[in-house]
């Protein structure tokens, strides 16, 4: 209704960290994982307000027949429609099949069943991610899956893919007998790649030069040669594809990709050169791939049969948190730089400039542990959510010992006193026991890599060995 929801055409759809967290802990309990696609998923959404439509000028009509008409269930193309379907699938989880949406990320929904095994009462789990028309869905037995699936069809025209293999540009590997997940985007780089070789893309070791120092000094003036040449460069259209790269399963490329989106607006022949590489060390790297796998020391609760028995443990969360200072030539900002590891794989990463300028590498390190601490808080909640005990506190791990002290001790310091007040929530964290900052050398810190270029050495041992593996999917 125009004026009460008229724009709330926003749809909401699961987050990738959340989709990753999900595929992690399928390798840790040995969950069967199906995928489902629902046909022309917008026209199932029923339509509660007033909507008329009128058919185009021309089109053949009976007699007394207006050509008006009132819609019954939305169509594409109406602002609200996104918005709609999702109320509607929302509904039919929660009402008909009896999950329950997650505060965490509403778009994750998770049920548990009892059931009786030779005389005791044990539990199956089913969880669901939603992404639009595209469901993910975990459950503790093959029959939970296809007793799942017989109820959407039912509701829906569904498109059944079974075992997943490939969701929203990722490929997904699920061997259950392993325990193992291994996630990539293989065939998505060599597409990309394939789209953009003509430009000459060249293989690297690493996604930039150590040495390279980019700045809009480097962006050319109107009118310039350089200008008019950089128009017919599809570099937008590159960023755009790089991003979905690096925020899906490449962590290591998340620092070049997101310093190039800086120049989005005027960038230059220096900055489309630096893009290039970067795509030219994903080709060269495109078997890399996220892993996640059992840890055999962790005790984890499903018995054979896929039935619980309670509340399931999940004991490892790593977390590294690390920030450059004052990295940026044009702001002179620091870049914030954190991974969160589970089941042996990164679930969450980030790679951003901070909000302001930091004085001190103490303040740059403290603001991207308050950026760490605001996810591992998350984190938690959806761990917890989903039925798994974690460790409190969660161990974020920094090479700083400045910013340890200063989370660790309070009181008044020279050099931390003009801090923002909303960063102090840190040290909150840490008094509460949700958090607890450990030194790790430089040397050891995973994120590093997402906070500036490193050299090859470096990148291979920090960020790749740490983070990736090598595995053939196609």
């Amino acid at each position: 209704m125009f004026g009460q929801d008229y724009t709330d055409t926003y749809s909401p759809v699961a987050k990738f960290t959340s989709i990753r967290t999900l595929l992690a802990i399928t390798a840790q309990l040995g969950l069967k994982v199906h995928q489902m696609d629902v046909d022309t998923a917008f026209l199932n959404a029923p339509i509660y307000e007033d909507i008329w439509v009128k058919v185009p000028d021309g089109t053949p009509l009976a007699n007394g027949d207006t050509g008006i008409y009132k819609l019954r269930k939305a169509l594409y193309g109406l602002k609200q429609a996104p918005r709609e379907w999702n109320y509607h699938v929302d509904k039919f989880l929660v009402t008909k099949l009896g999950f329950r949406r997650l505060e965490a990320d509403p778009c994750i929904y998770k049920k548990t069943v009892l059931k009786e095994v030779n005389g005791v009462m044990k539990e199956q789990h089913a969880l669901i991610a939603l992404y639009v028309d595209d469901l993910l869905i975990a459950c503790s037995s093959k029959k939970m899956c296809r007793d799942l699936e017989k109820e959407f069809s039912a509701e829906f025209s569904m498109k059944i893919m079974g075992s997943v293999n490939h969701i929203l540009g990722m490929d997904v590997r699920n061997c259950v007998e392993n325990h193992t997940v291994h996630l990539s985007q293989t065939q998505y780089i060599i597409n990309v790649y394939n789209n953009f070789v003509q430009h000459g893309v060249y293989c690297y070791g690493t996604p930039m030069d150590s040495k390279a120092q980019l700045s809009k000094s480097q962006c050319p003036t109107e009118g310039s040669a350089e200008a008019t040449q950089m128009k017919n460069m599809p570099y937008r259209e590159l960023i755009g594809s790089l991003l979905w790269v690096a925020n899906g399963t490449r962590p290591d490329v998340s620092f070049a990709v997101n310093t190039l989106a800086k120049f989005t607006s005027n960038p230059g022949l220096v900055h489309w050169k630096a893009l290039l590489r970067v795509l030219g060390y994903l080709y060269a790297t495109k078997d890399y791939c996220i892993k996640y796998e059992r840890n055999p020391e962790i005790t984890d609760g499903i018995d054979a049969q896929g039935y619980s028995r309670g509340f399931l443990p999940l004991t490892e969360l790593d977390a590294y948190v690390d920030a450059s200072f004052a990295g940026d030539v044009d702001t002179r900002r620091s870049t914030t730089g954190y991974v969160f590891k589970i089941s042996g794989g990164p679930v969450s990463w980030q790679s951003r400039m901070q909000t302001s300028v930091a004085l001190s590498s103490m303040e740059a390190e403290y603001m991207a542990a308050s950026a760490a601490t605001q996810e591992a808080m998350w984190l938690n909640r959806l761990l917890y959510q989903l039925g798994f005990r974690t460790p409190r506190p969660t161990v974020l791990y920094e090479d700083n010992k400045a910013a340890i002290l200063f989370a660790d001790h309070p009181g008044d310091h020279r050099r931390s006193k003009h801090i923002d007040t909303r960063k102090y929530f840190v040290r909150d964290a840490v008094l509460n026991g949700d958090v607890q900052l450990v030194y790790v050398p430089t040397t050891k810190q995973i994120a590093d890599g997402l906070t500036k270029p490193l050299s090859s050495t470096l990148h291979q041992t920090l960020c790749v060995n740490n983070l990736l593996v090598r595995y053939d999917m196609r």
